[in-house]
């Protein structure tokens, strides 16, 4: 959020110039144990870091440090509101600036891996850690690249590095 709590637009409008090297993005997520964290006003994921760094951007490696669910969004994505975003925070290997990778989760009839272990997730921060700072150990290992990713109505944005 901006000072003026304005939404940022992610959006690919917003890209200057030829998206070559400032959009190389790859990634082979691991699976990973999850603990949800109700944090009153989003939940956080662990996310095991592993021994490989999952996210190669611009040519620098980076591990994942933080995996977190908004509601409401915490953006716009292509001039619209969304319902709630997953914010994957990356931390780089050797020094530098994160990298977050910002998914939009829209509303939608339709059912999916992604929106049954989006369900599954808040239906166990619902029933296992309704306080604030509770926790829960989730019996499902989530892999991104499979689960999030490639099966989410919307790509992912990457917003980065912020300073």
């Amino acid at each position: 959020m901006t000072s003026s709590n304005t939404k940022i637009n992610i959006s690919t409008e917003n890209v200057y110039g030829d998206c070559d090297l400032k959009c190389s993005y790859s990634y082979k997520y691991h699976q990973s144990n999850l603990v949800a964290t109700n944090n009153g006003v989003f939940i956080s994921l662990s996310y095991d870091k592993g021994t490989t760094s999952p996210v190669v951007y611009n040519a620098r490696k980076y591990f994942v440090s933080k995996i977190n669910i908004y509601s409401p969004s915490l953006h716009r994505f292509n001039d619209n509101n969304v319902n709630a975003e997953l914010v994957i925070e990356h931390a780089p290997e050797i020094g530098g600036e994160l990298l977050y990778v910002c998914i939009p989760i829209i509303e939608s009839t339709n059912s999916s891996d992604s929106s049954n272990l989006l369900t599954e997730i808040i239906q166990s921060v619902v029933n296992n850690a309704p306080s604030v700072n509770e926790t829960t150990n989730l019996k499902t290992q989530i892999e991104v690249s499979t689960d999030l990713h490639n099966k989410l109505a919307t790509p992912p944005m990457i917003l980065a590095p912020i300073k």
